[in-house]
């Protein structure tokens, strides 16, 4: 939350904002004009740059002041704009964060159900299946265990790869 003089900014982890101005001159009823603004900050990098989408909340703003022949101030707009470009920098942060965490449990859950696999079949070599039927199979004389762990290096490497390439395909 931001607030300055005249001016509330309020965001939300769910990337909506709201922005409340209140204008320096009085209307005929001796009240101050307010002009309420809420938006959601731009999801994907093709959808807006940083500059065109500022562009846009301050034309909103300067098109409702307009409207109710109350003119926002240029001090105002550059609070604004100052706010929103925190608001939207904090953002992009968190959500590169998220893609971080996301890389890192693309590549580590299949590695380490890999890694238990290949410990019970190193160190467990009778480790067998039994289902329904009523007949074991040994795992140990299909897989080795060197397998089982380049099978898992392999899956993790490939989930990375997709999730880079659906993150680029979001850019």
């Amino acid at each position: 939350m931001a607030e300055e003089s005249n001016i509330r900014i309020l965001h939300s982890r769910r990337a909506e904002f709201y922005i409340k101005l209140i204008t320096d001159q009085k209307d005929l009823s001796d009240r101050y004009a307010t002009i309420v603004i809420y938006g959601k900050l731009p999801h994907l990098a093709w959808e807006y740059s940083f500059e065109d989408w500022v562009f846009d909340v301050l034309n909103k703003v300067k098109e409702f002041s307009s409207q109710i022949n109350r003119p926002a101030e240029p001090e105002h707009l550059h609070t604004i704009r100052t706010q929103l470009k925190t608001i939207f920098y904090k953002s992009k942060q968190r959500n590169l964060s998220v893609y971080k965490r996301r890389l890192f449990l693309v590549f580590i859950i299949p590695f380490l159900v890999g890694l238990v696999v290949a410990f019970m079949l190193r160190y467990y070599p009778v480790f067998t299946l039994r289902p329904v039927f009523d007949f074991s199979f040994n795992f140990s004389t299909v897989f080795d265990y060197r397998t089982v762990l380049l099978v898992s290096c392999s899956i993790s490497l490939n989930n990375i790869l997709i999730t880079l390439l659906v993150q680029e395909k979001n850019l």
